[in-house]
């Protein structure tokens, strides 16, 4: 990691929970390549990605960031009830 900033730890911990970049990538509901440069510090997330991000540490993987990003963004969550499967739509 090239700049450890709270956003790329953020991303990392989410990439913890979720098993793998791919699983992240699509619970983020971003391309793989973004989420590369965010998790090597050389951009970072919007602010939604990263609320998102957030949300999928706290809960500890997507299965329980449902019922939480649901009642925080209720108008656009859409995710699959599997661990990191589903994406969070804004």
């Amino acid at each position: 990691m090239s700049s450890e900033t709270r956003q790329t730890l953020t991303l990392y911990r989410a990439l913890k929970n979720c098993g793998g970049e791919a699983e992240l990538a699509r619970a983020l509901n971003v391309s793989a390549e973004s989420l590369s440069r965010w998790l090597t510090g050389y951009e970072a997330p919007s602010v939604m990605v990263y609320m998102a991000a957030l949300n999928l540490v706290a809960a500890g993987g997507i299965n329980r960031a449902k019922s939480t990003w649901e009642r925080l963004i209720a108008l656009r969550a859409g995710v699959n009830s599997e661990k990191c499967s589903g994406t969070l739509t804004f």
